[in-house]
């Protein structure tokens, strides 16, 4: 994919010179104007809405990194990220989304306290109220286990 990338050209940088690196799963090809975005599992997700809709949903355009038509293509294409998507429910008279003012995805340094990560909108029917005694979160993404 990159054949002009090799091991003897890569410099070590001071923790600060690291730090200021943008990390990114949000990319498009060179040559495309549509932007995906891949998970841990290898799936690549289209953002299926309108410049707008990418800036409302939170997101920034410089979280988008160019990448070559080669490693656009060697993920497998998993369903789109649509704006402003159905919540998912997840019981009977509870329905959870993510927040159109949800955090950019974007690099936490070690040792950061209180960043904000997501947020999400639980939606109760008007049936009856929904008690949330728990919430786990899956953590994805590069960095080490101990870590957490």
């Amino acid at each position: 994919m990159y054949g002009h990338l090799k091991w003897e050209n890569i410099k070590s940088v001071d923790q600060a010179t690291l730090n200021s690196y943008t990390i990114s799963d949000i990319y498009r090809a060179a040559g495309d104007t549509k932007v995906y975005q891949t998970a841990q599992d290898g799936i690549k997700k289209w953002f299926d809405m309108t410049a707008e809709q990418y800036v409302a949903s939170g997101y920034s355009w410089d979280q988008v990194f160019i990448v070559n038509g080669a490693e656009r293509d060697y993920y497998t294409t998993g369903t789109s990220i649509a704006y402003g998507a159905v919540p998912t429910p997840v019981a009977s008279g509870l329905t959870v989304g993510l927040a159109s003012d949800t955090p950019a995805t974007g690099v936490v340094v070690q040792n950061a306290a209180k960043v904000g990560f997501t947020k999400v909108n639980f939606t109760a029917s008007s049936e009856a109220d929904v008690i949330v005694d728990s919430l786990t979160v899956k953590r994805i993404g590069p960095s080490n286990d101990t870590n957490f």
